[in-house]
């Protein structure tokens, strides 16, 4: 279970097949974050928006990797352990092998800025260029 929905997408309720569902989900961020998941005999990536600090080794928000309590727990064993993956046989809608990436963050495009003295419909080609 993710956690419990508390908005679905409108265009994803007016479409019956897309590639991604989109979800308002309320999440227990004191727990490690769900990446992947099984329906219908396929694997699932989950990617998640909003959120800034997600350690990819423990899956837990709040830290990054390089300051994961893990990290702290295997130097003093003297081995640094990685994630159990449960799903080694993904489909390919995941291609990821470890359980934990940046592949669960939204990556937004990037805006241009358009200034606000430029015409619509013009590109802003330099000072030199015209």
């Amino acid at each position: 279970k993710i956690g419990k929905v508390l908005k679905v997408d409108s265009t994803t309720e007016k479409v019956e097949r897309g590639q991604y569902i989109r979800l308002c989900v309320e999440v227990d961020l004191t727990k490690p974050l769900l990446s992947k998941f099984r329906l219908n005999g396929r694997i699932w990536g989950i990617q998640y928006e909003g959120l800034r600090m997600i350690c990819f080794k423990c899956g837990c928000q709040g830290h990054k990797e390089d300051n994961c309590p893990l990290n702290k727990d295997s130097n003093q064993q003297g081995e640094i352990q990685e994630p159990i993956n449960p799903t080694h046989s993904l489909d390919r809608e995941v291609q990821s092998d470890r359980t934990y990436g940046s592949w669960m963050l939204v990556q937004r495009p990037q805006r241009r800025n358009v200034s606000r003295n430029q015409a619509p419909g013009t590109r802003d080609r330099g000072p030199d260029r015209r």
